[in-house]
C-alpha cells in the first residue's frame, strides 16, 4: 500500500514536469527517495504508462 501511494505521488510529480527535458532528471531523484518494493511497483506502472503513451501519438 505504501508502495502504492509513493508510486502515484511519483507520477503526479512527472506529469507537472516537461515530459521530455526532464522527465529522466526526476525520474531519478523520485528513484532514489523510493524503497525496492516501490521501485518494483513504479517500474511497472511506467511501462504501463508509457505504452499507453505511445499508443496514443
Amino acid at each position: 500500500l505504501i508502495a502504492v501511494i509513493e508510486t502515484e505521488e511519483a507520477f503526479t510529480q512527472l506529469y507537472k514536469c516537461d515530459p521530455h527535458q526532464q522527465f529522466e532528471q526526476i525520474l531519478n531523484r523520485i528513484l532514489n527517495n523510493l524503497t525496492i518494493s516501490a521501485k518494483m511497483s513504479i517500474i511497472g506502472v511506467l511501462i504501463t504508462h508509457l505504452y499507453n503513451i505511445c499508443a496514443i501519438t
